[in-house]
């Protein structure tokens, strides 16, 4: 699956939440050596090589943002427990990154991430969904959904997970090499989910976003 999902339990691009205890130099050389631990996970890789494409929530891929100045914007519809989870993934894991994030109070055309609570798919079980909206080329999108589900309360690790997504970074089997989705190389993008994970975002995302923006 190419859509980022996170569910209860995970499968493909999903976040899962388990019960137990233009700037950058490589956009279309998905054989590009990763900078960090070995392991590429960001968006194209030879294991994530699919074209960016306008999608759906049903139907959709996550590709890269445009550039490193990301614009971001909440619906109506976002809780206030969700825009805080929002802003503490931004403070707390990608401000040590080279993205800059401005907010946008109005949506419009250009906003690089949109933020919604609302319906997801599956059976209750899909936590969080991103899609590129707005695709540019076959690699950028222009803007990405993000979709939290209302059956839950959205916590940083989600948010995290999710805006990863938004940004290119994939999961361990679509990393290159391929790890397993648990992978603690992954931070908050391994899969699946499990309550009391650690919401960070980890020196291997760090590096390889900081080595494609």
């Amino acid at each position: 699956m190419k859509t980022s999902l996170l569910r209860i339990l995970a499968t493909a691009a999903v976040i899962a939440c388990g019960t137990a205890t233009p700037v950058w130099s490589d956009t279309d050389d998905p054989n590009e050596a990763p900078p960090l631990e070995g392991v590429d996970n960001m968006y194209p890789t030879v294991n994530a090589n699919w074209t960016c494409v306008d999608g759906s929530m049903s139907i959709g891929v996550f590709c890269r943002t445009d550039d490193y100045y990301v614009s971001t914007h909440n619906q109506d519809n976002v809780r206030s427990s969700t825009a805080t989870a929002i802003n503490l993934t931004w403070t707390n894991n990608y401000a040590a990154t080279d993205l800059q994030r401005s907010v946008h109070y109005t949506q419009y055309t250009s906003t690089d991430i949109v933020y919604q609570d609302g319906v997801t798919p599956g059976n209750g079980d899909v936590i969080g969904i991103t899609w590129c909206r707005d695709a540019t080329s076959t690699r950028v999108c222009g803007q990405h959904y993000v979709r939290f589900s209302n059956d839950y309360t959205i916590n940083q690790y989600v948010t995290c997970h999710e805006t990863g997504h938004a940004v290119g970074l994939t999961h361990g089997q679509e990393a290159y090499p391929k790890v397993s989705n648990s992978s603690s190389l992954l931070g908050c993008m391994r899969t699946p989910y499990y309550p009391g994970t650690p919401a960070l975002l980890g020196p291997m995302n760090i590096a390889n976003i900081n080595s494609a923006y």
